[in-house]
């Protein structure tokens, strides 16, 4: 009902909510969870376009664990040329649709959020590749290595190997 409310408030009517629930009756078929992602997919076509991609691109991080809004914006910075206070805005526009949560200065998807999301995602590879080469431009001049990268990047160094293997690298 969240997410239906999120579309309410994104600018549809009720009406045009159930007439989309009806439109999309049989798009997930008996999958346990159909009308979650029936909601989920009404609460992202609510959304600018641009901004739904970018939601898509967030598959590329492991589910369970709260990702931190820094490593968000280093990759946004990298693939939409974003800076902090704008990816920071998306985030909670975003929050804002019921589609992730942000709690401080993380965050988190529900198992069902990031199952929707690997739904429509871009090839995964592709996405982890991104988030990769994000992380190497923090890496000085001269030292392409991981083992070069500042301390202060936790996400990727507790992540860095799932990256590297999800992108192809070896």
């Amino acid at each position: 009902v969240a997410l239906l409310a999120a579309a309410v408030r994104g600018g549809r009517s009720w009406d045009q909510v159930a007439d989309e629930l009806t439109l999309r009756g049989g798009t997930y078929g008996e999958h346990p969870y159909a009308n979650t992602f029936k909601a989920m997919q009404i609460a992202v076509a609510a959304l600018p376009p641009e901004l739904a991609t970018a939601l898509f691109g967030l598959a590329v991080f492991p589910r369970d664990i709260q990702i931190p809004v820094a490593a968000i914006a280093r990759y946004w910075a990298h693939t939409r040329g974003y800076d902090t206070a704008k990816t920071t805005d998306d985030l909670h526009t975003l929050a804002a649709a019921n589609v992730l949560r942000v709690d401080g200065d993380a965050v988190g998807f529900h198992d069902l959020q990031h199952d929707y999301l690997l739904l429509y995602a871009p090839t995964l590879a592709l996405l982890h590749a991104e988030l990769l080469n994000a992380y190497r431009t923090a890496l000085p001049a001269g030292r392409e290595q991981w083992w070069h990268l500042s301390s202060t990047e936790p996400y990727i160094w507790d992540h860095l190997v799932t990256h590297l293997c999800d992108a192809g690298e070896r």
